[in-house]
């Protein structure tokens, strides 16, 4: 029996933390290069994750998730639960949920013989809210620089709980270039007076150059021969001497014609709007399925 070696378990703490000290340049190597592929991939914004979930009340969740900061720093952020202030009395407020940038110095640790060690330093990610200020109409604060938005929220006056249809997530939490993300399915309303805005679809001229919104649209009343389904691409493409986005909705399937909903895109905007006849009946409206896949500017 050919023998391998053998294990000190007396000094086997020190060889740990002895073997992590030496392997930190190669760590450190390694990290830079994987900001330096993500930066290639990505613009700045969230990677993965991050979503804006309502709890109750005025409590909102932020999922975990992977971001790209815009001082190129990357950092991995972990669930965090928010409660925002208090509705006003009289009007309403539009609050903008952002993401944080910090860099803990010498961030402290323990290692494996429990002493007292220290990092040069540790990213975080926290999220953190701009109250906006309550009007009559209420504008959006705007979006710091430095940080990340991740959406806003509709705060109604003497509102004290919180819907989903509050939140409007911002089209940085969508960067991802190479991979479609999963299926979102937005119920389809009975009719809309001329064009209006379908929430969540927005493509940003300043992050993208190209935008794809692969859909599945299907709209059925109480009459049994009433249903009808289509599905498309909305292509979205920026002009580049206008610096304004170029559309067109392309369609196949059954009864496309006559399902009666229309999209455009606003060029200057990059909101994803719908025209949707009136259609009776209130079994089933239908719902639109949307897969979207943007390229990176």
């Amino acid at each position: 029996m050919a023998k391998l070696g053998f294990i000190n378990f007396t000094d086997l703490s020190l060889v740990l933390w002895r073997s992590a000290s030496h392997f930190l340049p190669m760590q450190n190597y390694i990290l830079g290069y994987i900001k330096a592929v993500y930066q290639a991939l990505f613009s700045t914004g969230v990677i993965s994750g991050c979503k804006i979930e309502v709890l109750s009340g005025l409590t909102i969740r932020v999922t975990e998730g992977l971001v790209l900061f815009p001082n190129g720093e990357l950092a991995v952020v972990l669930q965090q639960d928010i409660t925002l202030s208090a509705a006003d009395a009289t009007n309403p407020r539009v609050d903008r949920i952002e993401l944080v940038y910090s860099l803990e110095n010498n961030a402290t640790v323990i290692d494996t013989v429990n002493a007292t060690k220290q990092f040069d330093k540790v990213v975080t990610a926290t999220v953190t809210p701009s109250v906006g200020t309550p009007a009559s109409s209420p504008s959006t604060p705007a979006a710091d620089a430095s940080n990340i938005s991740l959406g806003t929220v509709a705060v109604a006056a003497n509102q004290t709980s919180l819907a989903s249809t509050d939140v409007i997530q911002s089209e940085s939490v969508r960067i991802d270039s190479r991979n479609p993300l999963d299926p979102k399915e937005i119920s389809v309303p009975t009719s809309t007076t001329g064009f209006e805005a379908i929430q969540d679809l927005v493509a940003s001229k300043d992050r993208f150059k190209e935008v794809r919104f692969h859909y599945l649209l299907n709209r059925k009343t109480d009459t049994a021969s009433s249903g009808k389904v289509v599905s498309g691409t909305i292509f979205c493409m920026k002009n580049p001497e206008t610096g304004d986005w170029d559309y067109s909705d392309q369609r196949a399937g059954n009864d496309s014609v006559d399902i009666g909903v229309t999209f455009q895109v606003d060029a200057s905007s990059g909101q994803v709007e719908w025209e949707v006849d009136a259609i009776s009946g209130s079994n089933h409206i239908g719902e639109l399925i949307v897969r979207p896949e943007y390229v990176a500017a």
